[in-house]
């Protein structure tokens, strides 16, 4: 609102008369697409949406309830050859930070350094078909397999120390610090030695009355940085940091498993979702601050973090609606699995029920393990039998109305759904007395309207 940016006629919330001083639209993507040879081959480039296979790790966050979306600077050409297509592509995944010419804001933002760019050279297999081809060859009894194979090479030679980012307390630097560090050529080069190698596999299965999909990733490679090094002399804080290396090493996948129902029970489905991703035996849990679910920031107590093994699922592949989206963040260091009917009463309006069960992988990393006080960061260690695996189990709901799509894409629709959350020993707060360790059970209710075009 207008009144948070000190406007004359709204000095206080109350009088705010424009609940928006910015667009309300922003553009994330602008690109070129041309295609040759009878349409056989595809040329894009410019700023795309990137999505892969089930949208577990790469998700171009299209639904209507996605918040993110992953968006790239890329070229690419895609070709067909024997009923596949084959994709190299040359990505732009950061160019660093970026400078004002002759430090003026209005002027175009160019990129400051060169040596700090991060390319990604990859290449994509895809055998998928046409959604009303699968449609005509499983009606006519036939099984369709659609499959996919990426493999993705990231590098980065040199980056920004994290002194551009972070002043001397560890508080997230201003835009006006790091412009005139960037124009003063203050030395901000850091050696990375960065090498990260990806690959992801999709399987989508069509036979009769049954559905199968699944996705599995794998990432690993090294590279340097100063934010997870030991100062040399722990009375000497103004000592210069030494790059340090971290490994990776993640894995992650999902499967789902669609049943639908005909004859009487047409409408009615049930479905099996099951996932899991790698974890860390690193103090804390989740994925939505430094640290915990990556690496640990810079700690006298708990030391250095040199390893980052939590995969994390893309925050767009939906689990559920409390504990992996809302508290955790997505689905990192932990196992799921998810029963769900639904039923379509008829074209438009829709219902599910849904149980989701989960695990984290490591004790140490749970909420029932973690103490700040520690040298450690945990309390679980050696052989003492304290903390738990078991996360959660909750129960999900949601009645969803849509209206059938214009030839132009539009539709009109809505849901109201709810979550009840349960958790279980994982959560626990072993500092507190034992009748009062479990924690109480979260609930949310959502109300959505939605409008496409």
């Amino acid at each position: 609102p207008n009144s948070y940016t000190a406007h004359n006629n709204a000095p206080v919330d109350i009088q705010s008369t424009s609940q928006s001083t910015s667009d309300a639209i922003h553009v994330k993507r602008a690109y070129g697409v041309i295609t040759a040879l009878n349409e056989q081959l595809e040329l894009r480039f410019g700023r795309m949406a990137d999505h892969w296979g089930l949208g577990v790790l790469n998700n171009s966050g299209d639904c209507i309830d996605c918040d993110y979306g992953d968006v790239v600077d890329r070229v690419s050409a895609t070709f067909r050859l024997a009923d596949h297509l084959f994709s190299p592509m040359y990505t732009w995944r950061s160019s660093g930070p970026t400078m004002m010419t002759l430090g003026t804001s209005q002027a175009q933002a160019l990129d400051a350094y060169t040596w700090d760019d991060v390319e990604d050279y990859s290449v994509r297999i895809l055998k998928i078909d046409h959604p009303e081809d699968i449609h005509d060859q499983v009606s006519q009894g036939e099984t369709v397999f659609n499959y996919g194979l990426m493999n993705s090479l990231r590098q980065q030679a040199y980056g920004i120390d994290q002194k551009f980012y972070y002043d001397s307390n560890n508080n997230p630097s201003s835009d006006e610090q790091r412009q005139t560090d960037i124009l003063n050529q203050t030395s901000l080069k850091e050696s990375r030695d960065g090498f990260i190698y990806t690959g992801d596999a999709f399987l989508k299965l069509y036979s009769g009355n049954v559905e199968l999909a699944l996705e599995a990733a794998i990432i690993y490679g090294n590279f340097k940085d100063t934010a997870t090094s030991a100062q040399p002399d722990a009375e000497d804080t103004s000592s210069e940091l030494a790059p340090q290396e971290t490994t990776l090493y993640q894995v992650g996948g999902a499967i789902e498993l669609t049943y639908k129902f005909s004859g009487e029970n047409k409408g009615a489905s049930l479905h099996i979702q099951t996932g899991g991703a790698s974890g860390d035996s690193a103090p804390g849990f989740g994925a939505l601050t430094s640290a915990d679910g990556q690496r640990a920031a810079p700690s006298k107590s708990f030391g250095g973090d040199t390893t980052l093994d939590n995969f994390q699922f893309n925050p767009d592949y939906h689990v559920d609606m409390i504990l992996f989206r809302q508290m955790i963040g997505t689905v990192t260091d932990a196992w799921y699995v998810k029963p769900e009917v639904a039923y379509e009463f008829d074209n438009k309006l829709t219902g599910s029920l849904a149980a989701i069960y989960s695990q984290a992988l490591f004790k140490r990393s749970t909420a029932s393990c973690f103490d700040p006080t520690s040298t450690t960061g945990y309390t679980c260690d050696g052989d003492e039998k304290k903390g738990a695996l078991p996360l959660g189990i909750e129960f999900d709901a949601e009645l969803a109305y849509n209206t059938e799509k214009t030839p132009a894409g539009g539709s009109f629709g809505g849901s109201f759904g709810g979550g009840i959350l349960f958790p279980l020993a994982g959560f626990d707060n072993l500092a507190l007395p034992t009748d009062d360790q479990a924690g109480s059970f979260a609930w949310t209710l959502q109300a959505k309207l939605h409008l496409t075009f």
